[in-house]
């Protein structure tokens, strides 16, 4: 009988925390309608890529031969309403944390945020089997080919650091891959 009440003991202890915290979470649901994340009770860092103008891959990776910038991790902490215990929840803040940082936030370490000047909103996650589909919806500013390539790599290394082992796909404006391609057209 005192295995079976600490048995219940160690299991109401373990449900009600669970419950009110659900009870109490605005957190975001993903589109299967599971929670992402439980209410704030402390920052979270997540890591994004940023751009060192004219750095020709000394201190990050090389973006392309055409365009001689590297680029690089930056910690930033969320500003996000909710702690992620989800793999989907890390990846939409990541994206969020990254669309929301000024073009010089890191200027002084002479870092830039080309995706400063685009118009995203906050993308769709889902899972399904090992891959993630990235949902984007928006607009990017396109001057030249190398903003292309740097908004690009960022997005893309920004995602490849939040899937871990997971592969994703990005679905832009509705037109699948294709339109993750077109977006970036010079215009």
């Amino acid at each position: 009988m005192r295995h079976i009440n600490s048995t219940i003991r160690s299991f109401i202890m373990m449900i009600v925390p669970i419950v009110i915290l659900s009870a109490c979470s605005s957190a975001p649901k993903s589109s299967n309608g599971q929670e992402l994340g439980l209410p704030e009770g402390q920052s979270q860092k997540v890591t994004v890529y940023m751009i060192k103008p004219g750095d020709n891959g000394k201190l990050g990776h090389l973006l392309s031969s055409t365009c001689p910038d590297s680029i690089m991790p930056v910690e930033v902490k969320t500003e996000s309403p909710y702690i992620s215990r989800d793999p989907s929840a890390s990846i939409l803040m990541s994206l969020v944390a990254i669309k929301k940082l000024k073009a010089d936030t890191y200027a002084a370490q002479g870092l830039a945020n080309p995706l400063a000047k685009s118009s995203l909103q906050d993308p769709e996650i889902e899972l399904s089997k090992d891959t993630y589909i990235i949902r984007l919806k928006g607009t990017f500013t396109v001057e030249s080919a190398c903003d292309a390539a740097r908004q690009r790599a960022q997005i893309e290394e920004t995602l490849r650091r939040a899937v871990g082992t997971h592969s994703f796909i990005i679905d832009f404006n509705g037109s699948g891959p294709q339109g993750w391609a077109k977006a970036f057209e010079v215009k």
